[in-house]
């Protein structure tokens, strides 16, 4: 998840299929991708709440 987020910070305008073809380890989906961001919202909304995250 870590790099899916560096790679959309470093690239907003790409397509989610795009994205999903940068990643170092392979190609991932774009609903892979797209579980991937919303994973990682989830973790901000959770943050921006002050409640307990696990990683």
């Amino acid at each position: 998840m870590r790099e899916i987020a560096r790679i959309r910070v470093e690239h907003q305008e790409i397509s989610l299929k795009e994205l999903g073809e940068m990643v170092s380890t392979g190609p991932i989906s774009k609903s892979g991708v797209n579980h991937r961001l919303r994973k990682l919202n989830d973790l901000a909304d959770k943050i921006r709440n002050g409640e307990q995250i696990e990683l």
